[in-house]
């Protein structure tokens, strides 16, 4: 049973699904030397650079900490 009567219940909105899938992908090219594993500091999940040259959709919320890899360029 929780304290307030469930009156509070409804006064956050968490991002439905839809909104996240809506999301348009940003394009990275990886241009290291052997491969890189980076995790998106909004959404967690993990993104494998397998070989130089790779390319990989990122999500919107994660690439601006993408931006700051040397070895990674977002392609336009």
């Amino acid at each position: 049973m929780s304290c307030c009567g469930g009156q509070r219940r409804g006064t956050t909105q968490p991002i439905a699904a839809s909104d996240s899938m809506r999301a348009t992908p940003i394009q990275f090219i990886y241009i290291g030397a052997t491969a890189l594993t980076a995790f998106g500091a909004a959404t967690r999940h993990c993104y494998h650079f397998d070989f130089p040259g790779c390319r990989l959709p990122v999500h919107p919320r994660d690439a601006p900490g993408f931006h700051s890899i040397a070895a990674l360029r977002r392609i336009e």
